[in-house]
């Protein structure tokens, strides 16, 4: 048996047609509905498109897990929203369409080159940008983007973890709420946002932390920076560690990434992918340690190995709890092993990487994982 499933576009023009209809009966208040404000009077908002779950269709409705995510192209997910119409000028420009484990350097670095290229140009009224994205990785690209946009504009990440298909696709209205963020001028300064299920998160803090949920983005302890009601938006707390327009990152001049892998801690843990990545010659690796950043004794042993041998590959400690600084310990500056505070393991790289980007000496690499 063949069942037909309606696409996102169908869905939403019934849902327009029986507004309309029940308008009619006051043709007063389907006058003002009708009414739009001038194009020139609203903010400019860019949706910069990735590809991810939330341009996914699948066969089922009602079977959300199935799906193929990246088929839907920035400008359908914008159509589809007709009140956008209400909040914003809303522009897309298509960076590529995967799936967010497809995601490199090459689409981080197209991403801030038009980002930044939007934000800072002469172009009046663009008040701020959002990226769709694939979930999996979509921590990893907001961190990105935070070290590398110049500019105090909002920049809010979104993705949904159910695909446009499915009954009580979270997408729509993730993106309907992440364009009232990026136009909103309280969020000016905020750096760059993860902003799903009406949660604001920092992009330093955030982290993706359930499989399928809907809420499925936290801060840990740290919290939430605010929420995105249908009243109003409320800010608690902003980021205090410097991000986009206080970053010290020119991503304009940085054609490619140094490798820098990561190695996780855990009872009897090998220190073989030390010794590997060093002989590949990899230029640092994040230990994701347990406890307070904590490795086994081979790990131990094979950087020990490495430093006797004059082996000068960078290795940060980090921790993979969730939650808690990661301490500096005496002697570790001096046998090239920093620290890398509270900053969760996928972050910590990142970070890595763009500071071996721009320098090699310890001792600033140490002041920028701190900083940042």
């Amino acid at each position: 048996m063949t069942f037909f499933v309606p696409s996102i576009r169908a869905l939403r023009r019934a849902s327009l047609v029986a507004t309309f209809a029940l308008a009619s009966l006051t043709p007063a208040l389907a006058q003002e509905a009708a009414a739009e404000p001038e194009s020139e009077s609203l903010p400019i908002v860019y949706v910069l498109a990735t590809g991810g779950t939330i341009a996914g269709q699948g066969a089922s409705a009602v079977r959300p897990a199935e799906y193929q995510g990246a088929q839907l192209t920035g400008n359908e997910l914008v159509d589809a929203i007709p009140e956008l119409a209400q909040l914003a000028d809303t522009r897309v420009v298509q960076i590529s369409n995967v799936g967010s484990p497809s995601i490199s350097f090459t689409e981080w670095r197209a991403l801030a080159m038009e980002a930044n290229r939007l934000l800072n140009s002469e172009e009046e009224n663009v008040a701020g940008i959002v990226v769709t994205h694939g979930t999996n990785t979509l921590e990893e690209t907001a961190y990105f983007l935070n070290l590398t946009i110049q500019s105090d504009k909002p920049v809010v990440v979104i993705g949904a973890q159910r695909p446009a298909t499915a009954l009580s696709a979270d997408g729509p209205y993730n993106l309907y709420t992440a364009v009232r963020l990026a136009a909103d001028p309280n969020a000016r300064g905020m750096g760059v946002m993860v902003a799903m299920n009406e949660e604001i998160n920092a992009a330093r803090d955030v982290f993706k932390s359930n499989t399928y949920r809907v809420e499925a983005f936290r801060s840990g302890e740290l919290g939430f920076l605010g929420y995105i009601d249908t009243d109003q938006i409320t800010f608690y707390r902003q980021p205090v560690h410097r991000h986009t327009y206080n970053s010290e990152f020119d991503i304009s001049q940085i054609e490619e990434l140094p490798p820098v892998e990561i190695v996780y801690s855990y009872t009897e843990a090998s220190g073989l992918p030390i010794t590997a990545f060093a002989e590949a010659g990899v230029a640092g690796v994040i230990i994701a340690g347990h406890g307070a950043g904590g490795s086994s004794p081979d790990q131990t042993a094979a950087i020990n190995a490495l430093r006797e041998e004059g082996n000068e590959m960078i290795v940060v400690r980090s921790n993979h709890t969730g939650n808690g600084r990661v301490l500096d310990r005496e002697g570790n500056a001096e046998n090239l092993i920093l620290h890398a505070d509270n900053l969760q393991p996928k972050k910590a790289r990142i970070l890595l990487q763009l500071a071996l980007a721009t320098t090699d000496d310890p001792a600033e690499i140490q002041r920028m994982l701190l900083e940042y």
